[in-house]
């Protein structure tokens, strides 16, 4: 379950959400009434907390933010022009990150092989329903496997994924060149172009195929 779905979700997707296996139901759980108190009194002051109640255009940062440019700034006072995240590491460097993770984010259940889809229960039931609506919605599902920096193995579920529709890996090239990463996890501007041009060409591919 991703760290951002209790600030986002609603109140009702919270309290419903799958209980078995999900470790992080109760966290997320008890910060929906944190969320509604600070989200209440920030209405009573908004000026005490820099919130608007109203749709403010200058403080609108678009429907395509590109997370590959630095967020430098604030809101009030934006970096004009955006500076790109051209940082790259050593090799060395982002494998030390992989083995001393900043953040608990990586840590979980982990159960053995034949048991993982338990591990994953929770995603599953989500992309059971993604995939649901979109076949009600007369949506086509195409998958695209990110790993992280020179990860060898693919993903776990392939299996699900392709009895669901056409699934496209991220190129060796691209995981294996330092220069192109961010943090181990996470590719930086020139990382991050090289991929979309292969994936442009993959849908390119996949609709003159049709």
């Amino acid at each position: 379950m991703h760290p951002a779905f209790p600030y986002l979700a609603d109140a009702s997707d919270i309290v419903s959400a799958p209980l078995v296996i999900n470790t992080s139901f109760f966290n997320d759980l008890v910060r929906l009434p944190l969320r509604n108190l600070s989200l209440f009194v920030q209405s009573l002051a908004p000026s005490q907390f820099d919130v608007r109640h109203g749709f403010d255009l200058s403080h609108y940062r678009g429907a395509q933010w590109n997370d590959t440019y630095a967020e430098l700034g604030s809101y009030d006072h934006p970096v004009d022009p955006v500076v790109p995240r051209t940082t790259g590491h050593t090799a060395a460097e982002l494998e030390y990150q992989r083995s001393h993770p900043q953040s608990t984010e990586r840590i979980g259940v982990k159960l053995p092989a034949a048991f993982k889809q338990f591990e994953y229960r929770a995603t599953l039931l989500y992309l059971a329903k993604i995939l649901a609506l979109a076949r009600e919605k007369g949506v086509e599902i195409r998958f695209l496997y990110l790993p992280s920096f020179r990860a060898s193995s693919g993903p776990a579920f392939a299996k699900i994924y392709r009895s669901s529709g056409p699934l496209s890996e991220m190129p060796q090239d691209i995981r294996n060149d330092p220069n192109l990463w961010s943090d181990v996890d996470h590719l930086n501007f020139a990382g991050a172009r090289r991929l979309s041009e292969w994936l442009g060409r993959e849908i390119a591919k996949d609709a003159a195929g049709k």
